[in-house]
């Protein structure tokens, strides 16, 4: 969390100064970084009128506060990662509250022509279509795809049909960065020494998806190693039989149906 003339981090009320963690140096200074551009917003002579951000992340296409939230974002990750043993939340500017890594995520937010402009959180875009997802299809050798079924305790599509592989584009990541994030989370799958190919890439705009939406294929036998957290079992299916089973009536998580038919046809 910042605030004015104090260092970023927290704990139990207490100001922690980031050179007593340990962490990398390029970490502990860019934690400091963000720290002087909130300071530099303080106008002494009218706090309520804070000064223009003076900052080596500010981005031309985003207003300063956006840009501050990504970067605080940014660096929270990178201190989750360099210190794994500590149990980090982060405090949204945007947001006014505290946010838990495994609750909510930061996404990149689009304009028409699918260019960054600012951020949103997740748990704030529901129904926007201008945030960005990777979803991907394992398929063996007979065609069929992977198709596992979501757990039960899912707040959203609970014990549906899902994608193989799924998930947002969090702030200031590539496609194919997330795909692989999401690969080796939901599959524990390392998708670079496997070999993948991109089938499609949609627009919410030219589509009935929900988002900017790059789909990939993965070549693979057997069963993969699942994350139960996500998915409570999984099959091999032909196409055709996961359309005729939504057909049916049975739950499916939104966008694989128009997915699957718009890369693999309706057959």
């Amino acid at each position: 969390m910042a605030d004015y003339g104090c260092f970023p981090l927290w704990s139990r009320g207490a100001n922690v100064d980031p050179l007593t963690l340990l962490l990398p140096p390029e970490l502990t200074a860019r934690l400091l970084a963000w720290a002087d551009a909130l300071d530099s917003t303080l106008n002494p002579a009218d706090p309520a009128s804070p000064l223009p951000m003076r900052a080596a992340f500010l981005r031309d296409a985003e207003s300063e506060w956006d840009s501050f939230e990504r970067e605080g974002h940014t660096v929270w990750r990178a201190l989750r990662a360099a210190r794994p043993d500590l149990h980090v939340t982060y405090h949204s500017t945007l947001l006014e509250r505290a946010v838990d890594p495994d609750t909510d995520e930061l996404l990149d937010l689009l304009n028409d022509a699918g260019e960054v402009i600012g951020v949103v959180w997740r748990s704030e875009s529901d129904g926007l279509p201008h945030v960005r997802g990777v979803n991907a299809f394992l398929r063996n050798a007979a065609g069929e795809l992977f198709i596992p079924r979501r757990a039960a305790h899912k707040a959203r599509w609970p014990g549906a049909l899902d994608f193989s592989v799924g998930g947002y584009v969090v702030a200031g990541e590539t496609f194919n960065a997330a795909f692989g994030r999401e690969a080796q989370e939901e599959l524990n799958l390392d998708v670079s020494a496997l070999g993948w190919r991109v089938t499609a890439n949609f627009s919410p705009l030219d589509t009935a998806l929900s988002s900017f939406m790059r789909v990939y294929e993965v070549p693979f036998e057997g069963t993969p190693d699942l994350n139960l957290q996500d998915f409570s079992g999984g099959e091999w299916l032909p196409p055709g039989e996961v359309l005729r089973r939504a057909g049916s009536g049975e739950p499916v998580k939104g966008d694989l149906i128009e997915v699957i038919r718009q890369v693999y046809g309706n057959p």
